[in-house]
């Protein structure tokens, strides 16, 4: 469970660069020219000829596919690690979880933001964490 709750800011940062790439998709597409296609991903030449540009398209919208699903998975696991957050009834503990978690505060930033020593902290934080296990 402290696995997805560490691979949040992961999926986090995962789903940046996707939305940077299809967003990079999406102009190469919507304004083809020969200069943007140098970057378009390409095979090897065959016989000297170049890639013949529908051929090129076409894997700019599947490469712009796979982006797209793989965006709808990372916002659904992200959806999953927040409804657990959501689950526990202590204000403070889901606060200690989501800034560690979902914030991605230090130990010390979490023990500042609840006003409590920090060994409370981590206290409260196994709780919490046993909490969460016991709801799955």
């Amino acid at each position: 469970m402290k696995e997805d709750l560490k691979n949040f800011l992961r999926l986090s940062k995962e789903l940046t660069r996707i939305r940077k790439k299809i967003t990079e998709i999406q102009e190469i597409v919507n304004k083809p020219r020969a200069s943007d296609l140098s970057v378009a991903p390409t095979q090897p030449k065959k016989r000297g000829k170049p890639e013949d540009f529908t051929n090129i398209l076409a894997k700019l919208i599947d490469l712009q596919n796979f982006y797209n699903q793989r965006q709808e998975f990372v916002i659904s696991e992200q959806l999953r690690i927040e409804k657990i957050i959501a689950m526990l009834s202590d204000p403070i503990e889901r606060t200690i979880i989501s800034s560690k978690y979902i914030d991605g505060m230090s130990w010390d930033d979490v023990a500042e933001a609840v006003s409590y020593e920090r060994s409370h902290v981590f206290r409260l934080h196994n709780s919490a964490i046993n909490k969460i296990v016991k709801f799955l």
